[in-house]
């Protein structure tokens, strides 16, 4: 994960809203709806384990789904909310990056 991380341009790093962890959302879990406090990053989940069944996330009102090999791209400042009504563990790689709508002299003055 380190050296993925490392490859990853514009990852956010030394401020106390930019993230990078592995996310476990146990079985018949649920994250209710919720936003992000800024728009000043995307995150991304790197879906590692996706369980078979009723699992998914709720995006400003659309309903999207994680997929092995598939990056899952989003701005947190939208509604969003995530649920796993499976038997199984969901486990995904998450991390910041800078909103792409930021310059680089932007991102460094924050």
């Amino acid at each position: 994960a380190a050296r993925l991380l490392d490859a990853v341009p514009r990852l956010m790093t030394g401020v106390p809203f930019g993230h990078a962890f592995y996310s476990a959302l146990g079985a018949g879990a649920e994250i209710k709806p919720h936003t992000a406090p800024m728009n000043l990053r995307l995150r991304v989940h790197v879906p590692l384990m996706v369980p078979e069944g009723d699992v998914g996330m709720r995006l400003a009102g659309e309903a999207v789904a994680w997929r092995r090999g598939e990056a899952l791209v989003f701005d947190d400042s939208f509604v969003h909310e995530t649920w796993n009504r499976t038997a199984a563990d969901r486990v995904v790689l998450l991390f910041d990056v800078w909103h792409p709508g930021l310059e680089d002299d932007e991102v460094g003055a924050i």
